[in-house]
C-alpha cells in the first residue's frame, strides 16, 4: 500500500504528462472538438382538434345501471345469505327494497312469502 504522499506524487506525475499531451490554447485545432451547438427553431405541438362528445340532456331517460351501496354487518349480511340463498341475495334485497319505495305491500309479501316457502 503507498502512502498518501506518494498516491500524490504519481496523481502529479500523471497530470502533468496529460497537460504535455494537450494542445496549446493558441494552436489553432483543425477538425477537433465538439460541433457547434445549432439552434432549432422551437415547434409547439399541438394535438388534434377532436369532436366533443355530446353532453346529455335532461329530458332523455337514462337507464345506465349505477350503484346503491349501504353498510350493514356481517351478521347481517349473513343472514341475508341465509334467507335468500348466496346466489339471490343481491336480487332479494333489491326486490324487497323497490317494492318498499314503491309502497307496495303486496310484493313486499310476495318476496317474503318466496324465501320462506324456499327454506323449508
Amino acid at each position: 500500500m503507498a502512502s498518501k504522499t506518494a498516491e500524490k506524487q504519481t496523481q502529479d506525475k500523471q497530470g502533468a504528462e496529460n497537460e504535455q499531451k494537450k494542445p496549446d490554447s493558441r494552436t489553432k485545432v483543425i477538425g477537433g472538438g465538439p460541433a457547434p451547438k445549432v439552434k432549432t427553431p422551437r415547434t409547439t405541438r399541438r394535438t388534434p382538434d377532436l369532436p366533443r362528445p355530446e353532453a346529455p340532456t335532461a329530458t332523455t331517460p337514462d337507464d345506465t345501471p349505477v350503484v346503491f351501496a349501504f353498510r350493514l354487518t356481517r351478521a347481517e349480511r349473513d343472514e341475508i345469505h341465509a334467507a335468500a340463498g348466496s346466489a339471490k341475495a343481491s336480487r332479494f334485497v333489491k326486490a324487497i327494497v323497490l317494492a318498499g319505495a314503491r309502497g307496495d305491500m303486496k310484493a313486499v309479501q310476495e318476496v317474503v312469502d318466496e324465501i320462506l316457502a324456499a327454506r323449508k
